[in-house]
């Protein structure tokens, strides 16, 4: 039992140093300043929706209500 968690922890630690590694190729060049047009005067118009896949739980006391939805972009 002792050498299956010391197997995952190895495992869990390479994902992440991937993972990390990854984000820091993809936004090494990254500006959030630059906007995606070819004029700047322009608008950039952004279409996002949503999706309600489970309504787990209402709480009409406290006005919550519980979901589960898919960001769709």
């Amino acid at each position: 039992m002792v050498l299956l968690r010391l197997v995952f922890l190895a495992v869990a630690a390479c994902a992440s140093r991937d993972a990390k590694r990854l984000h820091d190729d993809l936004l090494s060049d990254y500006n959030r300043l630059i906007r995606p047009v070819g004029n700047h005067s322009h608008k950039v118009t952004i279409v996002v929706g949503l999706r309600l896949s489970q309504l787990i739980d209402i709480n009409l006391k406290h006005q919550v209500m519980t979901t589960n939805i898919w960001l769709e972009q």
